[in-house]
């Protein structure tokens, strides 16, 4: 909610180039394979971190909720990329208005290719992104995930601050909602390097690692 006030209060740079759209695509469709743990852990990371950190997501945020609904589809970033490639293409100086009748009209015919496409039908079915998930998918992690932000995470799970997380603090049911006591065991499990039926630091440290891009 407070990131929320901030997107719609504050005032954010412009958008970066093409190719860091490409990116956050990229980061967008890795953050829906993650599992339950880290999507929530990178939530509480970024709410940690400054308004300059997260600015570049914000404003994509901004520019592709275009109904106000609070929610971003991958489908919608990929049509807004393609309706921002078209406008480049199309349009030199704003006073150029002939152009703008023939840039909508190409926007509209290369929509509807992009549309046809399976990649395009696959990410029309992933779920929608909330204002916070967008942020924890697309800011960047290997710059901000350090070890200072990460144990003040860690710690939020960390009930008795024994400096391990067992079964029973992820079933807690405050930072990752509802799991049965089978899917915290095999979260445990999946993450558990040194057979100590307990995750570490220095594991979750690892599990935050960001993935190849």
């Amino acid at each position: 909610q407070a990131l929320a006030h901030a997107w719609f209060t504050k005032s954010v740079p412009a958008r970066q180039p093409k190719e860091l759209d490409l990116q956050v695509l990229s980061r967008l469709r890795t953050f829906r394979r993650l599992n339950k743990f880290k999507q929530v852990a990178l939530s509480i990371i970024v709410s940690m971190l400054t308004d300059s950190a997260v600015a570049q997501g914000r404003q994509m945020f901004s520019d592709l909720d275009r109904d106000g609904d609070g929610f971003v589809t991958i489908k919608e970033l990929r049509e807004g990329m393609e309706r921002m490639r078209v406008k480049k293409s199309n349009i030199e100086e704003e006073t150029q208005q002939i152009f703008r009748a023939e840039e909508k009209k190409r926007a509209t015919s290369a929509l509807k290719v992009l549309r046809k496409r399976n990649s395009f039908i696959e990410d029309s079915k992933l779920p929608p992104f909330t204002y916070t998930e967008f942020l924890a998918a697309t800011f960047d992690r290997a710059k901000h995930t350090t070890e200072a932000v990460c144990r003040t995470a860690f710690l939020l799970f960390d009930k008795d601050g024994s400096g391990q997380l067992d079964k029973n603090e992820l079933l807690d049911g405050r930072l990752l909602g509802e799991l049965t006591a089978e899917e915290a065991e095999q979260l445990v499990n999946d993450l558990d390097a040194d057979g100590d039926c307990e995750i570490s630091f220095k594991e979750f440290m690892v599990l935050m690692a960001p993935e190849p891009e």
